[in-house]
């Protein structure tokens, strides 16, 4: 993000620790309001369910959740992240 210039991404993270603790300014990834840059686990992006940590607390994710971003292509991938630059 640095590198890149960007302060503040929409994130769908599996993992439990809070973002915010890495120094990631973020709001949750969701079909409804995202554009622009967006990064996905790729678990999550497979469909698989968890809980991760948003708006202060541990939240469940459902099966499929971010299937409409498959419609999408990633425009990069950081580890096990893709990174979207959505419309």
């Amino acid at each position: 993000m640095d590198a890149k210039g960007i302060d503040s991404i929409q994130l769908a993270y599996f993992g439990r620790a809070d973002p915010r603790v890495y120094g990631i300014t973020f709001r949750p990834l969701d079909q409804q309001s995202s554009h622009h840059w967006a990064a996905i686990s790729a678990s999550f992006l497979m469909g698989r369910p968890y809980f991760w940590y948003a708006d202060g607390k541990l939240q469940e994710v459902h099966v499929g959740t971010y299937a409409w971003l498959h419609r999408y292509q990633p425009i990069d991938r950081v580890g096990s992240m893709f990174v979207y630059d959505l419309p």
